[in-house]
């Protein structure tokens, strides 16, 4: 379903005009579309032919350049059939050259106000008149004209590595009214941040505890870059390494319960440098199907064999184990925390399983750190394996509110990489600053444990009151919690909904997760208040039943 736009389209400029189909059938036998008025918010006196259209949306040309996001309310007739009214949004403009009108912009429809009569319209212009199919004569004197071909065998031939991104980009621009991804935020990842639509409740974030606002944390960093400045300058193994690069090391290695450990820009390309130069040919990779799209990735770089078994299934792990022999290199990779799902994985039972099948456990346990365990030390403390697991991945972008990504594990393992990752090698060193941050932030959870404490009271509360309204938000211990909406265009909805109610969530849809499994997914902060999260509920609970959901 679409968002409806009844608000933003007071009835100012109004025009009349009639229009053609325009679009690859276009024929002089289509009769043309008759007293369209077409009422736009933005500007008076716009005038203008829509050039095609279809179920989904409108393509127009204008006098005008409406803005993006904009609604417009259109009112189309046809000979001997009603007129027919809809709310549309647009999606994309541009500007013609030595064209009249010189504007040009696509609307995606959000609101048929009478479905059945705009059907009737669009197959009465699109079916009813019959058309004669292009000969490949024709197609290959249109492709000769034009650089491509319309029919996919042939385009990727035409087409260079750049012009070909504006085919592939043709489906994200038709879900211009439901797109729900890079909303600029103009503040710090706080409780609240300021948006281009005012001041929202931030629930997407992964600033668990909130550290980014601390005042040892902040204190930190000044401090660094008063002594250090902005950047390393180097890469580590030239002129970047840094005492503050090598404490963060011995800090983050000591936490988890590792020899040593060797740190990254991002903690994507943690995973990444590590299983590329640690996989040999013939090494056999056991992944969870679940596992960060950097673990997967990795894989596909390396030259090992790779098996995925069932989520958290360990029966599933177990069986695809006894397939290689005990001898055989093996490794067993899993999230601690499902950045999807917000589940566990049974980390205890994957160490008892890579000692009896004699295979290497690596943990990513980006979504942990500050979540599970008693000391927020992550999935190890939480089973009570810690030291027990070969590889761990960490990161301090999420709950500790820093940036970069480290390696944990024996010193055998971290000298091996030092000197064989090319990630780590030419990559220049990650900022002081950052390393400062992140050393004060593992200081802070060592000695404010209330933090921890507070963010799961906080979890308790939401998912508790989506509950009793009637949402299935799904009860894990961790800080993400995941709300199954399973239809793609209500989850997108769902999200402005919200976002225009003051309420910042993230909609996570394909490729992150199947379509009917699509969902909403939030994330509380230590630092929210019960009267912060009670607004939120109130908002999902307006725009829930306003939608259909509850």
């Amino acid at each position: 379903m679409a968002r409806t736009v009844k608000a933003m389209v007071p009835p100012r400029g109004v025009f009349m005009a009639n229009a053609t189909l325009n679009d690859r059938r276009s024929s002089e036998r289509f009769n043309p579309v008759q007293a369209m008025s077409v009422f736009f918010p933005f500007e008076e006196n716009t005038h203008g032919v829509v050039s095609s259209f279809s179920l989904n949306g409108l393509k127009l040309k204008s006098n005008k350049n409406p803005p993006t996001r904009s609604g417009l309310t259109l009112r189309l007739s046809y000979p001997n059939e009603n007129p027919v009214t809809l709310d549309v949004r647009v999606v994309w403009n541009r500007k013609l050259s030595n064209e009249t009108p010189p504007f040009e912009f696509g609307c995606a429809v959000l609101d048929r106000k009478d479905a059945p009569s705009y059907r009737l319209l669009v197959d009465r212009l699109t079916k009813d008149v019959p058309f004669p199919r292009r000969t490949l004569k024709e197609r290959r004197q249109i492709a000769a004209k034009t650089g491509q071909d319309n029919r996919a065998g042939n385009r990727r031939g035409r087409m260079n590595v750049v012009s070909r991104t504006y085919a592939k980009n043709f489906g994200l621009d038709r879900w211009g009214a439901y797109y729900a991804y890079a909303r600029v935020i103009d503040s710090s990842s706080g409780g609240t941040v300021e948006t281009n639509n005012g001041k929202v409740l931030m629930l997407g974030s992964n600033n668990y505890l909130g550290l980014t606002h601390h005042p040892k944390v902040q204190e930190a960093a000044m401090g660094a870059i008063k002594r250090y400045g902005t950047g390393a300058g180097g890469a580590r193994v030239l002129s970047g390494n840094t005492t503050l690069h090598q404490r963060l090391e011995e800090k983050i290695a000591e936490f988890k319960g590792t020899e040593a450990a060797l740190l990254f820009p991002t903690g994507y390309v943690t995973n990444f440098s590590v299983l590329s130069a640690l996989l040999e040919p013939g090494d056999v990779v056991f992944n969870d199907q679940l596992n960060h799209a950097s673990i997967i990735d990795g894989c596909r770089m390396t030259k090992g064999i790779v098996r995925f078994y069932h989520h958290n299934d360990m029966v599933s792990l177990e069986k695809k184990l006894k397939q290689y022999p005990f001898e055989q290199s093996k490794i067993i990779i899993t999230d601690g925390v499902f950045s999807m799902d917000g589940d566990i994985a049974p980390l205890d039972v994957i160490v008892a399983l890579g000692k009896k099948h004699n295979a290497v456990v690596m943990l990513d346990d980006a979504h942990a750190i500050g979540v599970l365990g008693k000391t927020g030390r992550g999935t190890a403390e939480h089973f009570g394996v810690t030291g027990k697991v070969d590889i761990t991945i960490a990161t301090f972008s999420k709950s500790l509110g820093s940036m970069a990504g480290a390696v944990c594990g024996s010193k055998s393992l971290i000298k091996h990489l030092s000197h064989h990752s090319r990630q780590f090698i030419f990559s220049t060193a990650v900022s002081p600053v950052v390393c400062a941050t992140a050393l004060a932030a593992i200081e802070v959870l060592e000695t404010e444990p209330q933090w921890i404490e507070k963010l799961h009271r906080n979890r308790r509360f939401l998912v508790d009151g989506l509950k009793s309204i009637g949402f299935n938000a799904l009860d894990v211990e961790t800080a993400i919690i995941p709300i199954l909406i399973g239809n793609e265009r209500m989850t997108y909805a769902l999200t402005h909904a919200l976002y225009d109610s003051g309420v910042f969530v993230n909609a996570v849809s394909r490729p992150s997760v199947p379509r009917e499994l699509s969902r909403i997914r939030i994330s509380p902060m230590a630092i929210h208040t019960e009267e912060e999260l009670g607004r939120a509920v109130a908002a999902f609970k307006t725009a829930g039943k306003r939608l259909g959901l509850i």
